[in-house]
């Protein structure tokens, strides 16, 4: 295992009383047109260690930010060929070099698809949102050095996971979010998934006004996040810098 996923395993409530940001912002945002995933082989941690996201199940434990380990309720896979990412460059996944987004973040390069949100931590967040932490889809992150869209011809396996409430968990030592069953993204879902989902949740609906539950953090739109990406190369500054600690 890395030092990270050790260091967070050894102890994780202290981890968590020493990262954990203990209030959230409500507000949604930005529309997602497709679903966000991980792909397979990403390391994501759990009461058991960290363990390649395809392996796990319904049931397993996974390491949150904001509430410790909490059980998966659902998980959904695709499967993309190259035809078919051919056909929907859109679906092409994108690269998180080790490093790109600060603080050694991700530990290894971490591929998620390209609606996949990552928690950005930064004073220039701040100013511009009045949040610190905010969650940014990768593909609004292209600009950033170590970012990038997967070659063509790329062929890729989407693993998404859903908890009791819309979570950040730990992805290659990278915080970045779980499936967000908002209105987007169950409408890339086909009819058995959607079945399955409102049968675990019957009162989806009835979260924000947009229909979907509380994010984790504020969603940035994409034109809010390529202007930080900007702004945030231009001065040299990390996507996610070190959390001040808490105070008393």
């Amino acid at each position: 295992m890395t030092p990270l996923v050790n260091a967070i395993l050894a102890d994780p409530l202290t981890f968590l009383e020493q990262n954990a940001l203990l209030t959230f912002d409500l507000q949604a945002g930005g529309g997602v047109p497709l679903v966000p995933c991980f792909t397979a082989g990403t390391g994501i941690v759990t009461r058991s260690g960290e363990r390649a996201v395809e392996t796990l199940a319904v049931g397993d434990e996974v390491l949150t930010l904001d509430h410790g380990f909490q059980p998966i309720r659902w998980i959904g896979r695709k499967a993309l060929g190259a035809l078919d990412l051919a056909e929907r460059p859109d679906l092409r996944p994108i690269r998180i070099a080790a490093g790109a987004l600060g603080e050694g973040l991700p530990e290894r390069d971490l591929i998620v698809s390209p609606q996949h949100r990552c928690l950005v931590r930064s004073d220039i967040a701040r100013r511009m949102t009045g949040e610190r932490e905010v969650l940014a889809a990768a593909k609004h992150l292209l600009g950033q050095p170590g970012i990038d869209p997967l070659p063509a011809g790329a062929e890729v396996v989407y693993v998404h996971i859903l908890f009791d409430r819309h979570e950040l968990v730990f992805s290659n030592g990278a915080v970045t979010e779980s499936f967000y069953p908002g209105p987007q993204g169950t409408a890339a879902l086909d009819d058995a998934a959607l079945r399955e989902i409102h049968a675990l949740f019957p009162g989806l609906s009835d979260g924000d006004p947009n229909g979907g539950p509380a994010p984790a953090r504020a969603f940035l739109g994409g034109h809010a996040a390529r202007s930080l990406v900007k702004r945030s190369v231009r001065n040299t500054r990390q996507l996610v810098q070190r959390r001040r600690p808490l105070r008393a």
